[in-house]
């Protein structure tokens, strides 16, 4: 299997394992070509939303990591229902709070990720 193969199986275990135990939140850079959000969010490094892969209270709100090209994700914003496309490439890290644990792919955090050297330390 190539790198870009290995990091993506990667990705998705992690992720799988994680959204087992509950929500997790996900930055993803949303300077990412390819990324589907919410106009307001678009052109930001840092977008920290919040997946479920059952649905949550909200039916409306659910995400699928099976793609290989990316997350497919229903989530609702202020403006309301929105269906969220997230290449892979654009997600650096992700945090399980019932697992404790935070899982950041460094070679993905934008330079300009205010979060930048707080994941740093978190990986170290």
């Amino acid at each position: 299997m190539s790198p870009v193969g290995l990091k993506l199986a990667h990705k998705m275990h992690q992720l799988a394992g994680m959204l087992e135990a509950g929500t997790v939140l996900v930055h993803v850079n949303a300077q990412h070509p390819g990324i589907k959000l919410p106009a307001r969010y678009m052109g930001r490094p840092d977008v920290v939303l919040a997946l479920h892969v059952a649905p949550a209270e909200d039916d409306r709100v659910w995400c699928d990591i099976g793609d290989p090209t990316g997350i497919v994700a229903e989530l609702v914003f202020d403006e309301g229902p929105f269906r969220c496309g997230l290449p892979w490439d654009s997600l650096f890290a992700a945090w399980s709070e019932p697992l404790s644990q935070m899982t950041v792919w460094q070679s993905d955090v934008p330079a300009e990720a205010p979060i930048r050297p707080r994941l740093q330390l978190v990986r170290a």
